[in-house]
C-alpha cells in the first residue's frame, strides 16, 4: 500500500512537472547525462560518482520531476545511501533536491527508513492508508 502511494505521488509530481514545463514527451533512456558530473570531489561513498553521472538530472534543483532510467535505477540499487545522505552538504543542497532523491530511490526499489536524515531533509513516515 505504501509502495502504491509512493508511485502515485511520483507520477503526480511527474505529470505536474511536465505540464509546468510544457512537455509531455516520454523521457529518453540515456546512458549518461550530456554534461559531465559536477561533483568530482564527492564523498568516498559506494556509488556516489555513478549516482552523479547517471541520476543527477532526476534530482537536480530546478529541473522538472522525471521518471529515472533503468541505468539510474541500477546505480541507485548499488549505492550506499546512508553514506551519501550523511554527505549532502549545504553546497550540495543547492544542486540536489533531496525530496526528489528520496522519490527516485523509492521508485527504483531502494527504500530509505523513515526518520533517516538526508542532508537537511528527514525521511517522513509512510502513511498507512
Amino acid at each position: 500500500m505504501a509502495k502504491l502511494s509512493t508511485v502515485c505521488l511520483l507520477l503526480a509530481l511527474l505529470v505536474t512537472g511536465h505540464l509546468m514545463s510544457g512537455s509531455l514527451a516520454k523521457p529518453k533512456d540515456h546512458k549518461a547525462p550530456k554534461k559531465g558530473p559536477k561533483d568530482h570531489k564527492g564523498p568516498k561513498c559506494k556509488g556516489w560518482h555513478d549516482l552523479v553521472s547517471q541520476c543527477s538530472r532526476y534530482v537536480a534543483v530546478g529541473k522538472p520531476v522525471d521518471i529515472p532510467t533503468k541505468h539510474c535505477c541500477k546505480v541507485v540499487k548499488k549505492a550506499d545511501f546512508s553514506c551519501a545522505c550523511k554527505n549532502i552538504t549545504a553546497s550540495r543542497h543547492k544542486r540536489i533536491n533531496v525530496k526528489k532523491l528520496v522519490l527516485v530511490a523509492s521508485y527504483c526499489g531502494k527504500r530509505l527508513r523513515h526518520g533517516t536524515h538526508c542532508g537537511s531533509f528527514t525521511i517522513p513516515p509512510t502513511s498507512a492508508a
